[in-house]
């Protein structure tokens, strides 16, 4: 019998060894929250201002642009709430998780979000199409 394939890594992934051994001390021994000004507070902090630093290298961003949430749902409310209240335009998909904070924008009728109507599949040759049509605006936008 094969091991099973896991398909549903939008919702969670396993860790990979390398990130295991870089939170296994903050998960027995290090823990403590870091808002806090005991000395576990300090210690985790000091661990997440270390890993802050490290994602900000690789990706050639500033420390303090950086926002770790505990998990999807978060992350996406702090970037589509986000981006309507500075008064940008938010498109939900056709296939968008009802709960999901677009489709609350939509609801409520929020300016700035829109949602296509529903429609019971997905065609995937319009993905394709979009691949095309996007890395050929990219081409066009890098050269001179």
């Amino acid at each position: 019998m094969s091991a099973p394939i896991y398909l549903d890594h939008a919702a969670t992934t396993p860790l990979s060894d390398t990130a295991w051994r870089a939170m296994e001390p903050y998960l027995r021994e290090r823990f403590g929250n870091p808002s806090e000004p005991h000395a576990a507070g300090r210690a985790a902090r000091a661990g997440l201002d270390e890993a802050r630093a490290s994602v900000a290298a690789t990706l050639g961003c500033a420390p303090a642009e950086l926002v770790f949430t505990g998990g999807g749902s978060e992350a996406d409310n702090l970037a589509v709430l986000g981006r309507l209240r500075d008064g940008g335009r938010v498109v939900a998909s056709a296939i968008e998780h009802p709960p999901g904070p677009i489709q609350f924008c939509v609801r409520r009728n929020s300016p700035g979000a829109r949602s296509p109507p529903r429609t019971p599949r997905i065609s995937f040759s319009c993905i394709s199409r979009m691949k095309r049509r996007l890395s050929g605006s990219f081409s066009r936008r890098s050269s001179p």
